[in-house]
């Protein structure tokens, strides 16, 4: 099977290049976007299978070459990865994601793709190619590129070796160079329902229907992140979320006691799904509050604690609770401490930040500076 009949959900995008290769005109230089772990990555090795393919019709996805490239091991296809220097060949990780349909390339946050890698592609494309045909670049997630590395990269696209194909994706199109985006075609590639996400979920993770419902719906259309979402528990922390945002507290030091008991536990990528999870519950409130049935819910299997939570919650207090998280979130991406991060949210959304500046005034400021 050729990896274009593994693409789900993306009918539109894959009509476009299956038309391109049809007709012969297949474009040096294309730009995939959308969001994260769509099958942008699968389908620019669709296109690599098409156009390194022995067979005709192409792709045939059973070839020597067609096999190679599934497997990532065809020496004219380079995927260039943010995070992997030149000398660089994250094999392990190529490995798992070529054997596993679902598995998702492990990108550290902050990652960058510098100019020495570009040139080591420039390099390549000066050269023969190994195999007969063409060859093909795909560098995934291009926003990465670093300044210096975009513009070595735009220098790959207008001055294009004959027989050389270039994949760029990201995420959004605005985060590249204009004159990138002028000389790449480019195909949007769309969320994937939320259905199909709890779907896969239930089948590759085991979990139970209410569980999935929550993990796609907290996923935003990305299948990756719905299966990060599900190997990290995140069923298990939207209890625990709940009962730290929802359950009310007699005073501060009440709210701050809880607060340092989880907030030891919570490194900075676990506080930032708890947010998440806590934001999604929030946003059901207010659905619950305009009528919005069961079907449009992330947290449908809590549907009466919701209705209960709704009436006793008044808008400005949902409010609160928002700015709160938000805050929240913004202070972990400036690498607050999680605990005194999570202190200060729940706090303000108990409505006792006030308080505890008057029992320590010292408080705000020890946060900030943290």
């Amino acid at each position: 099977m050729s990896l274009i009949e593994s693409i789900r959900h993306q009918e539109q995008a894959l009509a476009a290049l299956r038309r391109s290769w049809e007709a012969g005109r297949t474009p040096h230089a294309y730009l995939f976007w959308g969001p994260p772990g769509v099958g942008k990555t699968r389908a620019a090795l669709a296109l690599a299978q098409r156009l390194l393919c022995q067979s005709d019709p192409a792709p045939c996805g059973e070839c020597p070459p067609c096999r190679r490239v599934a497997r990532l091991t065809h020496p004219d296809l380079h995927l260039v990865l943010a995070g992997a220097r030149a000398e660089e060949d994250p094999r392990r990780d190529l490995d798992a994601y070529a054997q596993e349909p679902y598995h998702c390339l492990d990108i550290p946050r902050g990652a960058s793709i510098g100019i020495e890698r570009v040139r080591g592609l420039k390099m390549e494309a000066s050269k023969a190619r190994v195999e007969r045909g063409g060859r093909v670049i795909v560098i995934r997630d291009a926003e990465r590129l670093t300044p210096e590395a975009a513009q070595a990269a735009l220098k790959l696209i207008e001055e294009p070796q004959a027989g050389t194909f270039l994949v760029l994706t990201c995420e959004y199109p605005s985060h590249l160079l204009p004159t990138i985006l002028s000389r790449c075609q480019r195909l949007r590639f769309r969320a994937l329902p939320a259905d199909f996400l709890a779907e896969v979920v239930r089948g590759e993770c085991g979990l139970p229907e209410a569980e999935a419902r929550v993990v796609a719906g907290l996923a935003q259309g990305s299948l990756s992140r719905a299966i990060e979402l599900a190997r990290a528990g995140a069923g298990a922390l939207r209890d625990e979320a709940l009962e730290l945002f929802e359950r009310p507290v007699g005073d501060a030091s009440e709210a701050v006691g809880r607060a340092q008991r989880l907030g030891r536990q919570w490194d900075p990528a676990r506080a930032r799904l708890a947010v998440d999870l806590a934001m999604t519950w929030y946003g059901d409130l207010l659905a619950v509050r305009h009528g919005l049935g069961p079907e449009g819910l992330v947290h449908a299997d809590r549907l009466a604690q919701l209705r209960v939570r709704a009436q006793a919650l008044a808008l400005p207090q949902i409010r609160r609770r928002v700015a709160a998280l938000e805050e929240m979130l913004e202070a972990i991406e400036q690498n607050v401490n999680p605990a005194l991060a999570l202190e200060a949210a729940l706090l303000r959304i108990q409505g006792l930040d006030e308080q505890q500046k008057q029992v320590d005034p010292r408080a705000a400021a020890r946060s900030r500076r943290e």
